[in-house]
This record gives structure tokens, C-alpha cells and sequence, in this order.
């Protein structure tokens, strides 16, 4: 207590009010101090291990009050601060995928807190981070950037992922016809996902020998129409398809001409 030191100390009981741990003798911990102090059932942490601070002692009453909320707080500050020292942009690290959001995923560095944009989680673009991660899950990351000041640090995932374009090099060449899947549609053309883990691109142009106002007038996202390679460069990331270059229309699509157009 003097020292501010941590214990490790195992959890005997659940009782009134917090847990009761062996720390050589009986010590209590309140239910506001265990984990982040707002989790319901503590009982769960009966039989396990955790690290303590001694907030409180009372020799008189045989009475010794401990927190492993504050101990947490002072680990995780002390891992943040050893992360930041010693860690370097382009660092691979591991981690647990401690909470998934919409725009990404908070990754535990063991202690330290890190985040996974969800635009870093893949080669290809997802819609979100659950198509590819869980909570709980164990993986390596690369550190992209860090900021000490502000206290963040910012993590990829795709950079060590096998690089999905060295297969498509070997597996696609121009002017070859795949038969394929619009995954999504965008304003100017589709997109549609490769089998090896990447995308390629549809231009609206190339959708159909006709002239079209928007995607959605010639295909539909999840249909699957046959296309052209008609543009691959795997060095800059590009594959462009053509429905086009084999004569027509992909099907289906509403009759969007009039006759006022040429």
C-alpha cells in the first residue's frame, strides 16, 4: 500500500456489495471497482485472477479495500506510455479485436487501445467490420500511424494480408471473359468482388451498347452477367470489365431509351 504497488490476487466470493479476495488475508473489492465499474455480474470473476491496488487499510478492523478497476487504469496508462516509446510506424503487432463499430474496429494492443478503420480491414471494400473480424478474435496488425500527443494510434490489417493482385496477375489477362458478380453499384459504373479477395471495376460506359443514365437501368446488384477484361494492371491495383466488348447489354435492365436520344 505504501509502495503503490499492483497484487495478483484470486477471487473467492461474490458478496454484498463487490468480491472478496485472498490476499493473504480476506481483502474486498467493490463492485464500482472491478473491470470498468459498471459490469452487473461480477460473479463470473469468482475463481480467477486479477490485478489489485490497496486503496484502503484498516489495521483496527482487519479490513483491506483494493480496486482493480484503479490497477487497470495504471497498467493500461503505463502500456500506452511503453507502446509509444517503443513502437514504430510499420511495426507488425498482435492483437484482440476488443469492440466493433461501424467505421472500424478498437483493437486491445495489451493494454493499449488501437484503431482498425474499416477501410484498412480488407483489399476489397466492405460494408461492415463484422464481415471480417469478430469480437475476441486474435490478429496481427500493422502500425500505419501514431500520435502521441493525442494518445491514438492507427492500424492496418489489409498490409499483412497475402496481396489478393499478385493471384490476379497470375489468374487474368485482357481481353479474357469471366463470367462474374455486380457486388455494388456506384453513381459512375459497379464494382464487382474477385474471387482472390480484391475488386474490379465497371464502368457505366461499358455496361451495355446503349446509352445509360445509371447503373441500376442495366444491372442489378448480386447479378451475375459475363464480361471482358478489357484493362489489367495488377501493379496499380486495376481490373476494368466490359460488358460491352462482348456485344450488348447485360439483360434484364429496363428499356431506358427514348426517342429523343441519339
Amino acid at each position: 500500500f505504501k509502495e503503490q504497488k499492483f497484487l495478483t490476487a484470486t477471487v473467492i466470493d461474490r458478496v454484498k456489495g463487490g468480491l472478496s479476495v485472498d490476499v493473504g488475508v480476506r481483502g474486498f473489492v467493490p463492485a464500482t471497482h472491478v473491470a470498468n465499474g459498471k459490469i452487473r455480474n461480477i460473479e463470473r470473476f469468482v475463481g480467477q485472477t486479477m490485478q489489485l491496488k490497496v486503496i484502503e487499510i484498516d489495521r483496527e478492523r482487519r479490513k483491506v479495500v483494493l480496486s482493480n478497476r484503479q490497477a487497470e487504469d495504471e497498467r493500461r496508462a503505463q502500456a500506452k506510455d511503453d507502446l509509444f516509446k517503443t513502437v514504430n510506424p510499420g511495426d507488425i503487432l498482435e492483437g484482440t479485436v476488443r469492440r466493433l463499430a461501424d467505421y472500424g474496429a478498437f483493437v486491445d494492443l495489451g493494454g493499449v487501445d488501437g484503431l482498425l478503420h474499416i477501410s484498412e480491414m480488407s483489399w476489397m471494400r466492405i460494408n461492415h467490420p463484422r464481415e471480417v473480424l469478430k469480437e475476441g478474435q486474435h490478429i496481427q496488425v500493422m502500425v500505419l500511424r501514431l500520435d502521441a500527443q493525442a494518445g491514438k494510434i492507427s492500424l492496418g490489417r489489409r498490409q499483412v494480408l497475402p496481396d489478393p493482385w499478385n493471384l490476379i496477375k497470375q489468374n487474368y489477362t485482357v481481353n479474357q471473359k469471366i463470367t462474374v458478380q455486380i457486388s455494388r453499384l456506384v453513381q459512375n459504373g459497379a464494382f464487382i468482388r474477385l474471387p482472390e479477395g480484391a475488386e474490379a471495376f465497371m464502368p457505366l460506359s461499358e455496361m451495355s451498347s446503349r446509352r445509360a443514365r445509371r447503373p441500376e437501368e442495366v444491372v442489378n446488384e448480386g447479378q451475375e452477367v459475363e464480361a471482358q477484361i478489357i484493362d489489367l494492371r495488377p501493379d496499380e491495383r486495376r481490373m476494368v470489365l466490359s460488358i460491352r466488348a462482348i456485344g450488348g447489354g447485360a439483360g434484364g435492365g429496363e428499356d431506358y431509351l427514348d426517342s429523343s436520344m441519339p
